[in-house]
């Protein structure tokens, strides 16, 4: 059974792939983890080597991970850090009748950048609405 580190180290994986929307990271050449650095320097304005975003990617134990990297990539994902990535994505534990556990992930939660941006348009486009009406009466 994998471990909770490796499930949120999944999602983390899974939620950069899907910021990104490109193609599977498993068809990734080095040119890519190279813009992916780049990408993450200009959001986060904290530098993870292409070579690092590799290995990570390509498969070393939980273990060998640098908690930088770890905080770097959460915040690239609109979180404080890792550990604030981790509480976040907490997943939830049954118990089954043959002493084993499950786990299970947490519904998605919309980042707070996302709402604001969100209201912000709809208020916009409610006084749109309003000066067009006004406008066209």
């Amino acid at each position: 059974m994998r471990s909770l580190e490796t499930l949120h180290l999944s999602d983390l994986k899974r939620q950069v792939e899907r910021i990104l929307g490109w193609e599977p990271a498993r068809y990734w050449q080095p040119r890519d983890f190279t813009q992916l650095s780049n990408k993450i320097f200009a959001y986060t304005y904290h530098y993870i080597s292409a070579r690092d975003l590799q290995r990570f990617w390509q498969g070393p134990a939980a273990a060998t991970l640098q908690p930088p990297l770890l905080d770097t990539l959460a915040r690239f994902v609109d979180f404080r850090d890792w550990e604030d990535f981790c509480t976040r994505h907490t997943y939830g534990i049954i118990e089954t009748g043959h002493g084993t556990v499950q786990p299970y992930p947490r519904v998605w939660e919309v980042p707070t950048r996302w709402v604001l941006i969100l209201w912000s348009l709809s208020v916009l486009a409610s006084i749109l609405t309003a000066l067009l009406l006004v406008w066209f009466r």
